[in-house]
Order: C-alpha cells, then structure tokens, then sequence
C-alpha cells in the first residue's frame, strides 16, 4: 500500500489489482448484493464471439466483465459466456478459464470453452446468491424447503468447503471466498464462484498462474472476510481460505461479517487485528 490510503473497493466490497467479476447469472446492483439480471437486455460483444453461438441477450455486468446468455443450435442448450469489458482484462479473464479447467467438481461451474476474444463459456447457471438466503429469513425458508433453516446453511457452507479442498488438492487458492460469491440454484445444487483472485500455492506450476509468491505484499479480495495475512504483511497458505470459512460460519451464525467497520480501511484494520469473539449461549443451542 506504501502510505498510498487504503485500496479501493468495487460495489460488492472486492478489492484487488484484478478484482473479481460477478459470475454467471448474478450481477452486482450497486449495493453489494447479487441479483437475478433481465435476461432481455441488450447482448454486447465482439462480433468474433458469434461464430457457432446465437447470443440471447446480458446475463449479467461487472467492474471487469459481461456475462452473456447465449445458445448452441447445435447441441440445443443456452450457455454463459463472460467476456473482458475491456481489453486490459483479458488476461485475468484467461487465468480465471486456467484454474477453472483444472478444477473438476460438483460445486464448482464447469468451463467449456475458452474462445478468441477471449470469451469463456461456461454452463448457465440460475438461483440465488447465498448472501441474500443469509439475511432474508423468508427466502431461506423457501430455499431450505422445510430442512431446517441453520442446518440448510451448514450444508451449503459444507458444500463450500467441498470445493475450497478440492481446489487446495489441485494447489489453488481461491482469496475471495464469501457469501455473495455462492449460488444456491433453482434444484439445490451449489456452486463456488467467482475464480478471478485465485492464485497457484505451486511455485513450479507449469500453468501461466499468478503465483502466490508474486502476490506478496498485494492486497486482494473483501475485507470481511479476511484473514490477518490477507490485509496486511504475510504468508498466504490454504489457511488464508479456512479462515474466510470461519468468517461465513461467524455470519450464518451472528448476522455480521466477521471483520467489521464502516469502509475497506476500517475492515482491514479489523482483519488485521483478528480479536477474538465471545458467542452467546443461542449460538451453543443453535449449533446443538
């Protein structure tokens, strides 16, 4: 930061020198939450996305991204496809299809294809962003459809974790883990979001990563959620994500992010001092 002030934060609280890009079938609407888009908006793109794709219309726009619907006539299904805003987000865009195509897993959105452009495709998903479950008590009851609202958010943070391990296993780093970055679909299914921070734990990855190493220093993803050594001096290992594990426990459980603060300097402040919570005893019931 070198006494430059604090970095700055998108809309849905992200900050990073590439910072992330709401996903396929979410879009931020000013407020830092995720919503379902109009599908019926205006499709734009590059006329080299067409091809063999009939673009349908905007899933969905970011600080760095669009995300379109569009269909395969060939194969008869409608896809997602994200494309860079501009051209010098490309390369983020490139890197997030990289760890994508290693990460093979049931919560996690598979990529199809990465085209000229670039423009990744990816399968359409639709539901709710787990943010808004969290703090809207009714649509987590219709959501939960009757399991037990707290037991419905375990399992989904359960699913989180899933896939947090497996992308650990493939020695990826996610650095953006928190609520509005999971999608509760229409059926149930879960997906982690929103690969765009993820760096390599590798320091002989063969893929053309972002090595954890050269992010040294860089302060990248959301504030509230924050490990210690994500705001400030320090090494970034598998444990920077479990700790953002904990901080979604600590909302599900309380209502409030973990590192509170009014504004991205205060809430890193708050990460970096990490000071211990005392849970009531409705908490000791709640979780049985």
């Amino acid at each position: 930061m070198g006494g430059a002030g604090p970095p700055e934060a998108d809309a849905a609280g992200t900050i990073d020198s590439p910072s992330s890009v709401p996903s396929a079938g979410t879009f931020d609407d000013g407020d830092g939450t995720l919503e379902s888009p109009n599908p019926a908006g205006p499709a734009r793109s590059s006329p080299d996305l067409l091809g063999t794709l009939d673009l349908i219309g905007t899933l969905g726009e970011g600080g760095m991204g669009t995300v379109h619907e569009a269909r395969e006539p060939r194969l008869l299904r409608t896809v997602a496809v994200k494309s860079p805003r501009e051209p010098r987000f490309a390369g983020q865009l490139e890197r997030e299809a990289l760890v994508l195509s290693a990460l093979e897993h049931p919560n996690i959105v598979p990529i199809y294809a990465l085209r000229p452009g670039p423009h990744m495709v990816l399968r359409k998903i639709g539901g709710t962003a787990w943010d808004m479950l969290i703090h809207d008590p009714v649509a987590a009851e219709r959501a939960s459809r009757g399991e037990d609202v707290m037991a419905f958010h375990v399992r989904v943070l359960m699913a989180v974790c899933d896939a947090v391990e497996h992308a650990h296993s493939k020695r990826i780093l996610h650095r953006d883990l928190k609520p509005e970055n999971v999608m509760v679909g229409e059926h149930g299914e879960i997906y982690l979001l929103d690969w765009g921070l993820a760096v390599s734990l590798d320091p002989d990855d063969e893929r053309p990563l972002p090595r954890v190493a050269a992010e040294a220093g860089k302060i990248s993803g959301t504030p509230g959620y924050m490990a210690p050594e994500q705001a400030g001096p320090g090494d970034l290992t598998e444990r920077t994500d479990v700790y953002a594990l904990g901080a979604i426990l600590h909302e599900i459980l309380t209502g409030t992010r973990r590192n509170p603060g009014d504004g991205v300097k205060a809430q890193l402040q708050s990460a970096r001092e990490a000071m211990s919570f005392a849970y009531g005893a409705d908490v000791d019931e709640l979780m049985g």
